[in-house]
């Protein structure tokens, strides 16, 4: 597909050489302009191959590995995703070195730079201090989690029912008595720090406020605001297609959630996380039956 896109993007600036190229949109003081782009065949590569014949060959720079994860926008990652991201991680998470942590940056980006960006990015993270002994503030491990259906539930801190339920099977399912706490302490630290486009952990809730204002709109005779990215839907901005999009963040964070605790188990990855998840199958039929409440 990159090779193809190579080919296409210069035979197109050939056929509009008369304008100057080929007309790519641009982005400056937050006003799009397009501008012709002058498209040299062998100044141009395939991102991959940017990296291995270009950027690694310039004097001065950094090296740059260069890995694609294919996961589908507003969803969760799936098993196999999180299995590629450890078997490409596995080598810098088990090097606590100084030098490592000090030279080594992990640069995550997706097409919008929203929610997969922030999604690698809280997983790297989680990964990467799981491997290097992370532990929760002092006193935090100490508290405790509200039962699944208490009053007073903090949603915008992810404590849903399905999440709160998810959480205790864990310390039963791995005999580990607070292990769904140190979990959750764990992805909601590197949520917070990587919250500035979106907060993973908050994200259902606000779903659940959309759908709100969405609905009241619609009962006073407005039309539905559609989201600002996404997939075309005919019932896009509606309070349904909010709750969808909200029970999909959910699912993200529970996955996250298991990925921490996975992680906590395995920090080597010497077990894949598709294989844990088959041990721990139950986990999936909890997910499968979240819901916004």
């Amino acid at each position: 597909m990159e090779a193809r896109l190579r080919e296409d993007c210069i035979a197109a600036a050939a056929a509009a050489k008369g304008g100057g190229g080929l007309p790519v949109w641009y982005e400056e003081g937050g006003v799009n302009a397009q501008k012709p782009l002058d498209v040299q065949a062998d100044k141009s590569f395939t991102v991959r191959a940017a990296y291995a014949d270009h950027v690694n060959k310039q004097e001065g720079t950094a090296t740059c590995e260069y890995v694609r994860v294919p996961i589908a926008d507003e969803t969760a990652p799936e098993e196999q995703d999180f299995d590629q991201l450890v078997d490409e991680l596995a080598g810098l998470a088990a090097d606590g070195s100084e030098r490592a942590k000090a030279t080594t940056a992990l640069v995550f980006n997706c097409h919008m730079g929203r929610g997969r960006t922030t999604t690698g990015m809280v997983c790297g993270a989680i990964l990467l201090r799981a491997a290097r002994g992370w532990k929760p503030a002092e006193g935090a491990a100490a508290a405790a989690l509200p039962a699944p259906t208490a009053e007073g539930r903090d949603l915008k801190r992810g404590e849903f029912v399905g999440i709160l339920t998810l959480l205790a099977q864990l310390d039963a399912a791995c005999h580990e008595k607070g292990l769904g706490l140190k979990c959750k302490l764990l992805v909601d630290a590197c949520a917070d720090e990587a919250d500035e486009v979106t907060h993973l952990v908050a994200a259902p809730a606000k779903c659940i406020e959309k759908a709100e204002k969405a609905a009241a709109k619609a009962a006073a005779g407005g039309g539905p605001e559609a989201p600002k990215a996404g997939p075309a839907e005919d019932s896009m901005g509606t309070p349904a297609f909010w709750r969808h999009r909200g029970v999909k963040y959910l699912e993200r964070y529970a996955y996250l959630l298991l990925f921490a605790a996975y992680v906590h188990r395995h920090p080597t990855g010497e077990r894949s996380f598709t294989e844990w998840m088959r041990t721990h199958w139950a986990f999936k039929r909890t997910i499968g039956e979240l819901e916004l409440e």
